[in-house]
């Protein structure tokens, strides 16, 4: 190889260093590259999970007020208009992210694929139908442009008494509303959604509609996954074959590796491309030979239970509570005694992990230490950092000699 020629190789990255061990051509690395690349965008995209993420934020939004609304006078008076703004911003977040998906999604599919692939095909009709057979899902399609040509989606909040109690602390529900006849006035190219808003009540319920959308954009994404999983399993038998002829790794990734050299032979520059890992190439080769069906390892995409939601409340509480266990065994020992030691090991035991104590713990002393420092008037950090300057002459490993006084005791 010529000084200042470019290289190919076949490694092993590992923190900071590489272990090129196979020597490739150009036409090796580009068919490898091409196989990774594919792998490689089977992830859902940046975009669906930014839809995703912001239809979460906005179910927690309306939780946390519907919880808030629900103590009724127990917490005061709810100004119904202020609670509207956060709502109609997280409204407006999740309808822009969903059109970002899509036509994002449409850009990277016919500029890959082709305008004439079945990936296209296969996310096309999933709108299609989508848009076709779920009222919600063509309701927010067209929702989108009311609300970026005509102005903020919320007409109304109303607040009244739950037909049906969840507890006795629930005492009042909100409905966020929006007008019927401002949004067919305000907005005339609602097209085949016009005759589905003349047939809604004059005022109606936002979330339901919402809540439908999203759920089919769930079931597209899923699709447009399920057809790129079947249309590139074949490519695992091509990387597969690349990691038979890195053999054994002890430690770190196999990488496709392009370099640089300089006059001294020494490396100018170099773009690792990581490959997949083995297993999940075995996996796809199963999807590729039929022995394993490729909606098996689509993530559904669930949003993570709402930070309010009863069950996740009842787990935040038990873990916190071992902390406040904790301390006061601590405290009521005074001190690191058997007795405490001996109630901790019974706490473990009881909750068969060490983490749900430790993390309790944690959140326990974080809360401490903030309502410490706001009482001397410092940020939690500056306070934390200050207790390190009770020990300073623990900085030395040597221990430090005694005072004239001290000897003399």
């Amino acid at each position: 190889m010529s000084n200042g020629a470019s290289g190919w190789a076949l490694g092993v990255i590992s923190d900071n260093t590489v272990d090129m061990r196979v020597a490739l051509t150009e036409e090796e690395f580009q068919t490898y590259r091409l196989s990774a690349a594919k792998i490689g965008a089977l992830s859902s995209q940046f975009t669906f999970d930014l839809a995703n993420r912001n239809y979460c934020d906005l179910k927690n939004l309306l939780q946390y007020l519907g919880i808030v609304i629900g103590l009724g006078r127990a917490i005061g008076s709810v100004d119904t208009k202020r609670i509207t703004e956060p709502v109609m911003s997280q409204i407006v977040n999740w309808l822009t992210s969903v059109r970002l998906y899509l036509d994002h999604t449409e850009t990277h599919l016919k500029r890959r694929y082709g305008d004439q692939s079945a990936e296209w095909k296969a996310f096309s009709e999933s709108c299609s139908e989508a848009f076709d057979n779920h009222l919600g899902y063509r309701f927010v399609y067209k929702f989108r442009n009311y609300v970026q040509h005509c102005g903020l989606p919320l007409s109304s909040v109303t607040v009244k008494k739950p037909e049906r109690p969840r507890s006795p602390q629930h005492l009042q529900e909100a409905s966020f509303l929006l007008h019927r006849d401002a949004l067919l006035t305000a907005y005339d190219e609602w097209g085949p959604v016009k005759k589905d808003l003349q047939g809604m009540a004059e005022r109606f319920e936002v979330a339901p509609l919402l809540d439908e959308a999203m759920e089919c954009l769930k079931r597209i994404e899923y699709r447009r996954l399920e057809t790129a999983i079947a249309s590139v399993a074949d490519e695992a038998v091509v990387l597969r074959e690349a990691l038979d002829r890195i053999g054994e790794i002890l430690e770190g990734n196999a990488a496709l590796l392009a370099f640089t050299l300089g006059d001294d032979q020494s490396v100018l520059s170099l773009s690792p491309l990581p490959f997949p890992t083995k297993e999940a190439l075995e996996t796809l080769q199963r999807i590729s030979a039929g022995e394993q069906d490729p909606a098996s390892i689509i993530d559904s995409g669930s949003p993570p239970p709402p930070p309010l939601d009863p069950a996740t409340v009842r787990d935040r509480l038990r873990v916190d509570s071992r902390g406040v266990q904790v301390l006061s065994l601590f405290l009521e020992q005074g001190g690191a005694t058997t007795e405490f030691l001996s109630g901790i090991e019974e706490m473990v035991r009881e909750d068969g992990d060490v983490r749900i104590l430790v993390t309790g713990l944690v959140n326990t002393s974080i809360t401490l230490l903030h309502a410490a420092s706001a009482a001397i008037g410092a940020t939690a950090r500056g306070f934390l950092s200050g207790m390190l300057n009770i020990y300073p002459h623990f900085d030395n490993d040597e221990t430090p000699e005694r005072t004239e006084s001290e000897q003399e005791e």
